[in-house]
C-alpha cells in the first residue's frame, strides 16, 4: 500500500536523525548527563546539585528533596509525613512561628505560589522558587531555611494543634466522591503492597491524636542528610554557591545507625483479577482493563534503552487508540467509547489502561466488547500503515515535548534533579535528548512494537476494575461473570481487522479568487492593520524568536455571541457540537488525524458575548491554518452522520439524572443573574426541533459572515510573507454587510443576593462557599493595579484568619475579574470549602476582612510585600511575554475592542500603588452594596 503523503510529510525533519555513518546509541548505553550541573556529597551524606541558569535572569530556585514519604510510616503513623510537611512552614530553629513565610513575603516571595511543598508515597519536596537575587544576605537566608527544613523543624505544640484543623479541612476538601473512588481504585490496583495502605493524607484519627514526640521521632528517623538533596538552580556563581552549601549544611548531624529504607513492590500476578468500586455519591459508570508491565529498574532508567522502550510504548498506544476509535463507530459497537492511556503505579509497574464507557449503563456488554477488541489486537497486531501513522503522531508530540524541554525554567531544571535524586531519571542536555529521541524513533520498527502485544494485552495478570454508582449495581458483571467472559473471548473466533483504506487527498480543493490588501496603516503595539478588498480588518504583529513549537497564532473575534439570536437553547447545543466539529467530510477522528500529521490546530468557540476562531501553527503549516479558517467559515461539517452522532450523545446526556451539585449550580446561576434568558438550557424538546438544517443556519449567522470578524495574527513570519496567504484565504471569503445586534448586559444582579442548598446523605459533611463583591469599575490600568493589590492583601489576610487562626479551611481562593464592555465592571471572588458548622462564622471573617480594608488603609509593609511580588512576577514574565504569540494577540484584541490595555506587566503602574489607593478601591467596591453568596452543603 502506498504511504500517505501526509504521513511522509509529518515524519520529515520532525526530530534530529543520525548523521550519515553515525551509529545510533545502543540500548545498554548510558544516557549522557548534563555536564553543567555540579553534583557533590557532604560528609554527613547530603547530596547537592547546583546549576547556573538564567531563565528567568537574576532569579534562583532553592529545593530540598527527601527520598522518603508516606511509605516510611507505620500503621499507627499514617499521615505523619504529610503533617510534617505542613509543620515546615510553622516554625524552625532560626525562623520561629510564621518566620519563614513572613521573611519570604517581605522579599516578594509568596506562599502557595513561590513557596510550597508536596508529599507523596515515596518522596517529600520543599521549594522556594523564583527568588530575586537582590543581595547576598537573602541567598544566605534561603540556605538557612533549607538547613532548618533538613533537621530543625520545631514542631511546637501550639502549632501542631492549630495545624490539625487545617489538615482536617484539607482532608474534607478532598473527600468527595471522585477522590474516594480514586482511593478505592488505588487499593485494588496496588493490592498486596504497602502502597495500597498509604494515601498520604492519612488517617484522621491519627492526625487528631498523635503526640508531639511521635512526630519528632518520625522526623529524625527518616528526614536525614543521607536521604536528602539540596538543589539550587539559577543565576548564581556555582563555585561560590558550593562553598556556601558546604558551610551551611555540613553542620547538620550525620545519622547514627540509620534505619534502612525499605523498597516496596507490587506483587506480579499470573491470573486475572477483578475489582468493584462504588460510592453513595458517585454517578460514574465505567469498565477498566489494566495491564501491568515491568517498570525499568534504577539501572535501566539511566540507559538509552529506557527511552527506546518508552517510545515504543507510545507508538503502541497510538495504534491502539486509532483501532479503538474505528471500533467505536461500528453499528454493533458494544460500548460508547474507549479511552486508552499509558501510566505507572509508582516506580513498580508500568500500565496500559483502557476505560470503556458503557451504553445504557450495561457494564457486562461494555466488558465483552472491549475484551474482544483487545483480543483482536493481541492476536493479529497492527499493519505497517498503522505503525507509520502512529509513529508520525508520536514524532509530532515528541517534537513539542522536546521544544518545551529546551525552554526549561529554573524551576523545571530543579524538578529534573529531584527526579534524578529520588528516581534515578537522567538529566540530559536538550541537544542530547533531541538526538537520542530522534535516533531511537527513527530506528523503531513495526515488528518491535508489535512484539509488545504479549505484555500490553495479555489477560494473565490483567485487572478488570468496574466503577459503578449504587443504583446500577444490577448491571455490573460479577467476578465469576467477568472471568467467564475473559475465557470465552480467548476461545472465540475473531476476524482479522479490515485493512485501512488509502488516506484522503488534499484538504483544500476549493478554487478561490484572492482578495487584495487595499489599505495598510500602522496600528498600536507595533502591529500593521490591513483592510482587505472584502472589507475585513486584519492585524499582523511580527514577533521575533517566538517561544514554543507553534510560531504563528491567530484569534478572530466577532462580537455578539448569544445576543445575535434569540434561540438560546439552540446555541447551547451548537456550543457543544462545534467544539469537536470537523470541516468538509472530516469528523472528530479525521480532524484529529489531520492535525496530528501537521503542526497546526484551530478551535471554534461560541461564547455568551463573542464568537471566536483561535489557533496556531508552525511557519511551515501556516497555509494549512488559513485553509482551516476558510473551511470553518465556508464548509463546516454538518453532515447527517456527524450531526446525527452528536444528537445521539446529546440525547443520552440530557437523559441523565443531574447530580445535586449540577442542579445547585443551575439554580444558583438563576439567582445570581436574575433569571437571565441566556441561562435557558437545551431540553429533549430542543433536540427534536433543532435539526441539522437549523443548526447550520444558526452557525452561519454566528460564524458564516467573515465581515463580522476582526482577525489578529502574531508570529515569527515577516508580514510580507504572510500577506499573500492572508489575501488568498481570508480576502477571498465573501462578506455580507455586518448585522447589528442589541448589546446585552450579563451581570450579577445588584444588591445582596444569596442562594444556599442542603443535600442530605453525604459521606463527609462539607460546605462549598462562594462570596462575590461586585459593581461598577473605572476600567483603567491604574485602577486595575489597585485592584490587584486589594486581591493580594485580602488573600494574605484570609490565609491568616480563616485558615490559620480559625483552622476553618485548607485554602481560601481570592481572585478578581474585570470587563470593559459594555461598561466597566469588576468582581472580587472569595471561595473555600469548610465544615458546615463553621459556615456562618467564616463568612463573618470574610466580611470583616473587606470591611476592615475599606475602613483602614493597609500597612506599608503589606503594600510593600505586594509590590515586591508584583515587581518580581512582572519581571519574570516580561521577557517571555515579548516572545509569546498569545500575549500579543491578547494585547491587540484588548486595544481594538476595549480601547485600553490594562498592561498587567507594567512595573511602573504596580509600584505606584499606595495604601490609600488600596483602601479607596476596597471602599468603592463595598459601598455599592453588591454582594452575592452561594453555599452548597452536603450533610
Amino acid at each position: 500500500m502506498k504511504k500517505s503523503v501526509l504521513i511522509r510529510a509529518a515524519l520529515v525533519c520532525l526530530l534530529a536523525v543520525p548523521a550519515a555513518g553515525q551509529v545510533p546509541a545502543g540500548p545498554q548505553e548510558k544516557m549522557p548527563f548534563d555536564g553543567e550541573v555540579r553534583v557533590g556529597r557532604l560528609d554527613n551524606g547530603m547530596t547537592y546539585y547546583i546549576r547556573h541558569y538564567d531563565n528567568p535572569r537574576q532569579r534562583a530556585d532553592f529545593f530540598i528533596a527527601h527520598d522518603v514519604g508516606a511509605l516510611q510510616e507505620e500503621d499507627d503513623q499514617n499521615g505523619l509525613a504529610h503533617f510534617l510537611e505542613h509543620m515546615a512552614f510553622n516554625g524552625t530553629k532560626h525562623f520561629p512561628g510564621k518566620g519563614i513565610l513572613n521573611y519570604l513575603a517581605a522579599n516578594g516571595v509568596r506562599f502557595g505560589y513561590n513557596v510550597n511543598a508536596y508529599t507523596s508515597r515515596d518522596r517529600t519536596v520543599y521549594n522556594v522558587s523564583n527568588v530575586p537575587l537582590v543581595r547576598e544576605g537573602l541567598v544566605d537566608s534561603l540556605l538557612l531555611i533549607l538547613h532548618d527544613w533538613s533537621y530543625y523543624i520545631a514542631c511546637e505544640p501550639g502549632e501542631i494543634e492549630s495545624e490539625r484543623g487545617v489538615i482536617r479541612e484539607e482532608w474534607r476538601r478532598g473527600n468527595d466522591a471522585r477522590s474516594r473512588m480514586a482511593r478505592k481504585s488505588a487499593e485494588v490496583e496496588y493490592d498486596g503492597s504497602k502502597y495500597a495502605r498509604r494515601d498520604v493524607i492519612g488517617d484522621m484519627e491519627i492526625v487528631n491524636s498523635f503526640g508531639r514526640q511521635t512526630l519528632i521521632d518520625f522526623y529524625h528517623k527518616w528526614y536525614r542528610p543521607d536521604l536528602q538533596a539540596v538543589i539550587v538552580v539559577g543565576d548564581v556563581d556555582v563555585d561560590a554557591m558550593e562553598r556556601k552549601i558546604r558551610d551551611v549544611m555540613s553542620s547538620i548531624p550525620k545519622a547514627e545507625n540509620p534505619a534502612r529504607k525499605e523498597v516496596y513492590d507490587i506483587p506480579q500476578r499470573d491470573k486475572p483479577r477483578y475489582g468493584l468500586v462504588t460510592d453513595p455519591e458517585t454517578k460514574a459508570v465505567a469498565v477498566k482493563l489494566i495491564f501491568y508491565q515491568p517498570y525499568p529498574s534504577e539501572e535501566e532508567r539511566a540507559t538509552v534503552g529506557a527511552v527506546s522502550d518508552e517510545l515504543a510504548r507510545k507508538v503502541f498506544l497510538e495504534m491502539a487508540r486509532a483501532r479503538l476509535a474505528e471500533a467505536e463507530k461500528r453499528p454493533d459497537a458494544r460500548y460508547k467509547r474507549v479511552v486508552a492511556v499509558l501510566g505507572s503505579l509508582a516506580t513498580c509497574r508500568n500500565t496500559f489502561m483502557l476505560t470503556a464507557l458503557p451504553k445504557e449503563h450495561d457494564m457486562r456488554e461494555a466488558l465483552a466488547g472491549v475484551l474482544t477488541d483487545v483480543e483482536q489486537i493481541r492476536r493479529y497486531g497492527f499493519s505497517r500503515e498503522e505503525f507509520e501513522a502512529a509513529r508520525a503522531k508520536v514524532a509530532r508530540s515528541e517534537k513539542a515535548a522536546l521544544e518545551k524541554y529546551r525552554l526549561a525554567t529554573n524551576t523545571d531544571l530543579a524538578g529534573r534533579y529531584v527526579e534524578h535524586f529520588t528516581r534515578n531519571v537522567p538529566y540530559v542536555t536538550p541537544d542530547d535528548r533531541t538526538r537520542i529521541v530522534g535516533e531511537q524513533l527513527d530506528a523503531l520498527t513495526c515488528e518491535e512494537v508489535n512484539g509488545l502485544r504479549a505484555g500490553m494485552t495479555s489477560p494473565e495478570g490483567m485487572l478488570v476494575l468496574v466503577s459503578s454508582s449504587e443504583e446500577h449495581l444490577d448491571k455490573v458483571p460479577s467476578e465469576a461473570e467477568a472471568f467467564d467472559l475473559i475465557d470465552s473471548v480467548k476461545r472465540a473466533k475473531i476476524a482479522r481487522p479490515e485493512r485501512r483504506g488509502k488516506s484522503a487527498g488534499p484538504l483544500f480543493t476549493e478554487k478561490v479568487t484572492p482578495g487584495k490588501v487595499v489599505r495598510t496603516r500602522k496600528a498600536p503595539l507595533g502591529a500593521e492593520e490591513w483592510t482587505l478588498s472584502n472589507g475585513v480588518k486584519v492585524f499582523w504583529r511580527t514577533v521575533p524568536e517566538v517561544i514554543g513549537v507553534r510560531k504563528v497564532g491567530v484569534t478572530a473575534v466577532s462580537e455578539g455571541g448569544f445576543a445575535r439570536d434569540s434561540d438560546v437553547e439552540g446555541m447551547h447545543l451548537l456550543q457543544n457540537y462545534i467544539r469537536t466539529m470537523g470541516v468538509k467530510d472530516l469528523d472528530r477522528a479525521g480532524m484529529r488525524d489531520l492535525l496530528f500529521a501537521h503542526d497546526a490546530s484551530l478551535m471554534v468557540t461560541l461564547g455568551r458575548t463573542e464568537s471566536v476562531f483561535s489557533g496556531a501553527s508552525g511557519v511551515a503549516d501556516f497555509e494549512l491554518l488559513l485553509q482551516l479558517l476558510h473551511l470553518y467559515i465556508t464548509r463546516p461539517n454538518f453532515s447527517e452522520q456527524a450531526y446525527g452522532d452528536y444528537l445521539d450523545l446529546a440525547r443520552a446526556s440530557l437523559g441523565k439524572e443531574k447530580s445535586p451539585k449540577a442542579l445547585f449550580a443551575e439554580r444558583a446561576d438563576s439567582v445570581k443573574y436574575g433569571g437571565h434568558p441566556w441561562l435557558r438550557r437545551a431540553t429533549p424538546a430542543t433536540l427534536d426541533r433543532f435539526d441539522r438544517e437549523a443548526a447550520r443556519r444558526l452557525y452561519d449567522k454566528l460564524f458564516g459572515n467573515v465581515a463580522d470578524f476582526v482577525f489578529f495574527f502574531a508570529g515569527e513570519m515577516p508580514a510580507a510573507e504572510a500577506r499573500p496567504l492572508v489575501e488568498k484565504y481570508i480576502g477571498s471569503l465573501p462578506a455580507a454587510p455586518k448585522r447589528k445586534f442589541a448589546k446585552t448586559d450579563f451581570r450579577i444582579v445588584p444588591g445582596a443576593a444569596e442562594y444556599d442548598a442542603v443535600v442530605p446523605g453525604a459521606v463527609t459533611p462539607k460546605s462549598s462557599i462562594e462570596r462575590i463583591y461586585h459593581g461598577r469599575f473605572d476600567y483603567t490600568p491604574e485602577n486595575y493595579a489597585a485592584l490587584r493589590y486589594v486581591t493580594y492583601i485580602l488573600g494574605a489576610r484570609y490565609l491568616t484568619t480563616v485558615r490559620e487562626e480559625k483552622g476553618g479551611t485548607y485554602y481560601v481562593g481570592v481572585h478578581d475579574e474585570v470587563s470593559a464592555r459594555p461598561r466597566g465592571y469588576c468582581q472580587l471572588v472569595v471561595s473555600f470549602d469548610t465544615d458546615p458548622k463553621l459556615c456562618e462564622m467564616l463568612l463573618g471573617e470574610v466580611q470583616k476582612g473587606i470591611e476592615r480594608l475599606a475602613a483602614e488603609a493597609p500597612s506599608e509593609q503589606e503594600v510593600n510585600e505586594a509590590m515586591l511580588y508584583f515587581r518580581k512576577v512582572n519581571a519574570e514574565s516580561r521577557s517571555k511575554n515579548l516572545k509569546s504569540t498569545s500575549y500579543w494577540l491578547n494585547k491587540m484584541r484588548a486595544e481594538y475592542f476595549d480601547g485600553v490595555d490594562l498592561d498587567k506587566d507594567n512595573e511602573a503602574l504596580f509600584t505606584a500603588v499606595t495604601p490609600a489607593e488600596v483602601r479607596r478601591l476596597a471602599r468603592e467596591i463595598l459601598a455599592q452594596g453588591n454582594r452575592y453568596t452561594a453555599v452548597f452543603t452536603q450533610e
